[in-house]
């Protein structure tokens, strides 16, 4: 967030987080002291919560808490009241059956979990989640059953996992080098270091 006089002059800079830590994302309003702004910060996680910064002395301190989508600040003409908008976003991985068309939830969380992939015997899904401590990998039966999340590195930037070809390890990204989990021994092993998809360079396991 920055601000700056109307009749122009030096704008100056008040929030400075980083990409960890989240983003000031959206409609910040002004409390009618002209003094104190509110605004909403979207988190890496998924989610926003509201905060309000004094313009003097750069403090500022949260108004709501939790992991829903706080945002669209108003606030009344006294500075008493504050209305905003809070959504409630679930993320499904669904199956469909191709032959009636029915469909059943899979796996659902309140955190974005994006591209499924089918073991090679068709009986489990990965895929990443990204959750408050960053993206994560995880499986889940296609029946819906035995969810479990496999990395838990803190800033996690665990993704696109994929199968091995005997279903029993997943290759994955992190950081800048790809990765294998060995299920079985619950062990990690970094396979290439300087190998990442942001430099296109995509994985694919057979046999």
């Amino acid at each position: 967030l920055w601000v700056a006089p109307v009749e122009g002059g030096e704008a100056r800079q008040l929030t400075s987080y980083t990409l960890e830590e989240g983003f000031a994302a959206d409609s910040p309003v002004w409390m009618p002291d002209g003094r104190t702004i509110v605004y909403s910060v979207l988190n890496r996680g998924g989610g926003s919560r509201l905060w309000r910064i004094d313009t003097d002395s750069g403090e500022a301190t949260p108004l709501t808490t939790g992991a829903s989508n706080a945002s669209e600040a108003v606030v009344s003409s006294d500075g008493r009241r504050l209305a905003y908008t809070e959504m409630r976003p679930s993320w499904q991985i669904t199956g469909i059956d191709l032959d009636s068309g029915g469909r059943r939830t899979i796996y659902e969380s309140r955190y974005m979990s994006v591209l499924p992939v089918a073991s090679p015997d068709g009986a489990e899904i990965a895929f990443f989640s990204m959750l408050p401590s960053g993206a994560q990998v995880f499986t889940v039966g296609v029946d819906g059953k035995d969810a479990r999340q496999w990395t838990f590195d803190d800033n996690g930037t665990n993704t696109l996992p994929f199968w091995a070809g005997d279903g029993e390890s997943i290759f994955y990204y992190r950081g800048q080098s790809l990765h294998r989990m060995h299920r079985d021994e619950g062990r990690d092993e970094q396979v290439l270091p300087d190998f990442h998809w942001s430099s296109k360079n995509w994985g694919a396991a057979y046999g």
